[in-house]
């Protein structure tokens, strides 16, 4: 018998997704600007025969780029979200108690022009990606490398 479809709140109490957000800086004619920010979607790989357990890594990851696709800027925003490809290898840190973690990183950079520097209309439209991440119950938290 085939386990009944899971809610995406089912999801997150058994994944504890995580976000974090830094600084994308680029050397522009010299000098250090930020051009964007950096965000990771960190999940835990469940235990087996833990709820969940039946998720492979790339299916958390999927799920992970999905949230990312659900929290980014609006498409007539300044800035864009590019997701970087699959990277398998786990994450442990404090955050989840050592446990395993899988990892997605995207970066939010302006759509038309990629060096120009984050102005305060940027950091508004990362103030609502931030807004949506916390209605989606993903808490702010990063797993050490």
């Amino acid at each position: 018998m085939r386990e009944p479809r899971r809610t995406f709140e089912d999801w997150v109490d058994d994944h504890r997704p995580l976000f974090e957000l830094w600084r994308l800086e680029q050397l522009v004619d010299g000098r250090r600007v930020q051009i964007g920010y950096q965000l990771e979607l960190t999940a835990l790989c469940p235990r087996r025969g833990s709820r969940g357990a039946c998720c492979t890594d790339v299916e958390i990851w999927e799920r992970l780029s999905e949230v990312a696709r659900k929290v980014a800027p609006e498409a007539d925003d300044a800035l864009e979200l590019e997701i970087e490809p699959y990277d398998a290898s786990h994450r442990c840190g404090p955050d989840t108690s050592w446990a395993p973690a899988v990892r997605l990183t995207a970066q939010v950079v302006h759509r038309d022009d990629y060096f120009g520097a984050v102005d305060a209309g940027d950091r508004r439209i990362l103030a609502e990606v931030e807004g949506r991440l916390d209605a989606l119950r993903v808490q702010r938290g990063c797993v050490a490398a």
